[in-house]
């Protein structure tokens, strides 16, 4: 009788067990996206709880992506500011922006990115700063593709400064950003020689002082918005 009694218990303490460690499993299992993007270990549900974020309310949707700009993992950091740069919400500028003084270039460049696509309502001062003293080449050439994506004439100095910048990448990422504005080709092609570059980088300094001191250049101030 006795050793019956003790099978019941065995087999009774083996199902509270396995139910404990079935609510342990199940309850790590959310339905709310925003609880599976903040947690750990796995990469790519993390992701799609991500892409899922996206299709919330917008300001819903910032409050849970804004921690994610700087988490550890760098492909969810990079996503969630991409998202919230694709939502154009002006919600979206500060999470942003702290995405910037990250250590991950991938990171940075991507706020930048996103920066450029909140168009008028992001922090161009952020992209010039970027341009001026990142360490990392592609995110000052994304920020100077950004800065004329935006038609930014303020920072223009700037994005002709980059047009002698030691990398390619960032010479071409500034006419890219000229051409775009100016609509017009000054001739100038970031793999040319330093001396030809420097030729070029003359004609567009020539060509910025007339134009910013003529009737024009307030009416091309007026802030353009980023194209999708």
């Amino acid at each position: 009788m006795w050793s019956k009694h003790k099978r019941l218990v065995v087999v009774a303490g083996a199902a509270v067990v396995t139910a404990a460690i079935l609510a342990l499993t199940c309850g790590s299992f959310s339905t709310d996206p925003a609880a599976r993007a903040t947690r750990p270990g796995d990469t790519k549900a993390r992701l799609a709880a991500i892409d899922e974020i996206q299709r919330s309310p917008p300001a819903k949707a910032v409050i849970a992506l804004a921690p994610l700009t700087t988490d550890a993992d760098t492909q969810v950091s990079v996503r969630a500011i991409e998202a919230l740069g694709r939502m154009r919400r002006v919600e979206a500028v500060e999470p942003v922006k702290a995405a910037l003084k990250d250590p991950r270039p991938e990171t940075r460049e991507a706020g930048v990115i996103a920066l450029g696509r909140l168009g008028a309502r992001g922090a161009p001062e952020e992209l010039v700063r970027a341009l001026r003293t990142d360490a990392a080449p592609e995110v000052r050439a994304a920020a100077a593709t950004a800065l004329g994506i935006n038609h930014n004439w303020d920072a223009m100095p700037d994005i002709i400064r980059a047009l002698e910048d030691d990398s390619y990448q960032v010479r071409a990422g500034a006419a890219m950003a000229i051409r775009r504005m100016w609509q017009r080709d000054y001739f100038y092609r970031p793999e040319d020689p330093p001396q030809k570059r420097a030729a070029s980088v003359a004609r567009i300094r020539d060509a910025w002082e007339e134009f910013r001191h003529s009737p024009m250049y307030q009416a091309a101030k007026q802030p353009k918005e980023a194209k999708p």
